[in-house]
């Protein structure tokens, strides 16, 4: 059988996805790989207290920065029209 993979994700906390998943694991055990991606807080690990079978250390990638958009008068409508592939749009 080929393998499949389930994405349990929401962007608001509080919504169940580590219960969700915990049932999920707890009825497929023995059939599936459980990732808890949470980048703060990996909470996962509390309900289905796992047997650690092997640690490795983590290393992240580069710092992430954000580049200033290029100066406009025209405010919002730049990266409007940028993202449309058009320059036409002006503010008003």
């Amino acid at each position: 059988m080929k393998p499949k993979e389930v994405a349990v994700l929401s962007g608001k906390g509080g919504t169940g996805k580590i219960t969700v998943t915990a049932a999920l694991a707890k009825a497929l055990r023995g059939m599936c790989v459980i990732c808890d991606a949470d980048v703060d807080v990996p909470d996962l690990w509390i309900l289905l207290k796992p047997a650690i079978k092997a640690e490795e250390p983590f290393m992240g990638g580069k710092k992430a920065f954000i580049k200033s958009p290029p100066a406009t008068t025209a405010g919002f409508a730049l990266p409007i029209a940028a993202l449309m592939g058009s320059s036409s749009i002006t503010a008003g």
